[in-house]
């Protein structure tokens, strides 16, 4: 069943505002370690949503991802 932000204990919002002058590349690499960092740092954490792409994925196909680091941006 899917929890509703008014459902939420918590939220955490992240944002990568200073990255803006990294070249497209290097920042969607950033910003895969920094949601995977993220992930790490909130056991708890069920879902990671992204406003510019409109998508949410769970934390554990963040976790147990088999993406290979140069692919892993792609979305499906």
């Amino acid at each position: 069943m899917k929890k509703h932000a008014k459902e939420c204990k918590y939220q955490v919002i992240a944002t990568d505002m200073l990255a803006a002058g990294l070249e497209y590349r290097d920042r969607a690499d950033m910003l895969m370690d920094y949601m995977e960092a993220l992930v790490e740092m909130y056991p708890e954490c069920e879902a990671v949503y992204f406003p510019g792409a409109g998508k949410m994925f769970t934390a554990e196909q963040i976790r147990n991802h088999e993406i290979p680091r140069e692919s892993r941006f792609i979305l499906q």
